[in-house]
């Protein structure tokens, strides 16, 4: 299973995350966690179009919240765009 090893590693962030961490500490977990997850999700994606390639998946609708999604992008992306200019 390939979301194996993402997942464990999201286990691990969020034991990492405890009260004593201090603000630029946090900043890199959450960094951390946020990217993992996008790859999680980029994993899942890559085999749901596998699924639709073989026609054994079904789509559906879903709300989500753009606002969310945008503010996830911006802040995955910032440092890759800092470090261009």
């Amino acid at each position: 299973e390939i979301r194996t090893p993402m997942n464990g590693i999201l286990g691990m962030l969020e034991l990492i995350d405890k009260p004593g961490l201090d603000a630029v500490q946090r900043h890199y977990v959450d960094i951390a966690r946020r990217s993992g997850r996008t790859l999680l999700d980029l994993i899942n994606d890559v085999l749901d179009l596998s699924k639709i390639e073989s026609g054994k998946l079904e789509l559906e609708k879903k709300p989500f919240s753009l606002r969310e999604l945008t503010e996830d992008l911006c802040s995955l992306y910032s440092q890759q765009v800092q470090n261009k200019h």
